[in-house]
């Protein structure tokens, strides 16, 4: 169940209904092929707080991090990675909503992750990253998935 949008349907002990149909990519109609993989690249999620300094950030990309999940932003930190070629996606920790699309957030480069939360969304970034860095492209991917 989706917090913010409800359930598509049940699953009762007599049957499956659907109500709503999903609108987004899943499953077996996505692009993503695993089954040739046997590991998936290194994604972090980093939780900012007030005077948070960048150190996860820095650490998360010392340790091999090919992508990492922000739940709020240090732009020198940000940039830093970036300049090591991390992939970052902004996300949410509250729970319901979405991080929306910005000028300020598109120019930082920097996905959004619309309404997937930070666990969903290092799944995502996992994926993506079999397949691309390009942020353009990643952000197609979080805007259909």
């Amino acid at each position: 169940m989706a917090r913010d949008l409800g359930p598509i349907g049940f699953a009762d002990s007599d049957r499956v209904a659907f109500y709503r149909r999903p609108t987004y990519k899943h499953t077996y109609k996505s692009e993503f092929d695993v089954s040739n993989l046997t590991t998936l690249p290194r994604v972090d999620v980093t939780y900012d707080y007030q005077e948070q300094d960048g150190a996860a950030i820095d650490a998360f990309v010392a340790a091999g991090a090919k992508g990492i999940v922000l739940t709020g932003s240090n732009a020198d930190a940000v940039k830093r990675g970036q300049a090591k070629g991390v992939v970052f996606v902004q996300s949410d920790r509250k729970g319901s909503g979405r991080v929306v699309k910005s000028d300020k957030v598109a120019a930082r480069g920097v996905i959004t992750a619309d309404n997937l939360n930070p666990q969903k969304s290092r799944v995502l970034l996992r994926l993506a990253l079999t397949k691309t860095t390009d942020p353009k492209v990643i952000q197609r991917m979080f805007d259909e998935y």
